[in-house]
Order: structure tokens, then C-alpha cells, then sequence
């Protein structure tokens, strides 16, 4: 997004399919906590908090000071070969019944990425 909108490209977001950014940095440090805890089975490891695509690209251009327009477009409007879950928002619920490790708000992950580029 910020390549995008540094280069003056115009922009089209989904606002009707929601996710779970999470920062690479947070998944990594989950993953060795969950090492250390000899911990089995499935878990859902995802930054606190969920959004539409539309959502996560106005925060990143925000964060990192970059006044561009985002168009907000229904996902129908941009047809894939691949279908795509109108919501894959994850819950790391079973993290608390396994770890004191907290995975911190998406909003706080894209902060803390766009500080570290």
C-alpha cells in the first residue's frame, strides 16, 4: 500500500472481507514462546482484533503519514479465480489457557512495523 500510494497508483480496497493482520515480528515471538511451553495441537496466533481490508490499508497509509485516497469497493468488485472467506478473523482464545504471552492489537503491530522500516 504505501509503494502504491508513494507512487501515486490508484488505490481499491475490499471493505465487506475481514481478516487478522498480524505482524511477522508478533508471530515469531508467539512461535518461540510456544516452543518453550511444548505446547500440541492447533492455535491460532494472530495480533488482537480483526478488520476489513479496507480498514487495515486507511491505518497503514495513516501511520505512516502518506495522505493518499483509498477507494472503498465491495469484494464483488474485484473477482479472483480464488475464492476467498468473506471473514478468516482469527480468535487466539486458547493462547491464554497456554501462555501469559499476549499477542498485542494489530493496530499497535502496524505502528511498531512502520517505526522499524
Amino acid at each position: 500500500m504505501i509503494k502504491k500510494a508513494k507512487a501515486g497508483d490508484p488505490l481499491k480496497v475490499v471493505n465487506d472481507m475481514f481478516m487478522s493482520p498480524t505482524y511477522t515480528y508478533d508471530a515469531a515471538k508467539l512461535l518461540d514462546e510456544l516452543l518453550k511451553s511444548d505446547t500440541t495441537g492447533i492455535i491460532h496466533g494472530a495480533n488482537a482484533g480483526n478488520c476489513s481490508w479496507h480498514q487495515f490499508a486507511t491505518a497503514i497509509l495513516r501511520l505512516a503519514n502518506i495522505a493518499h485516497p483509498i477507494d472503498s469497493i465491495p469484494a464483488a468488485a474485484f473477482p479472483t479465480k480464488a475464492t476467498r472467506p468473506m471473514n478468516s478473523a482469527l480468535i487466539s482464545d486458547r493462547l491464554d489457557e497456554i501462555t501469559t504471552f499476549k499477542m498485542r492489537p494489530w493496530q499497535e503491530a502496524i505502528a511498531a512495523y512502520i517505526q522499524a522500516r
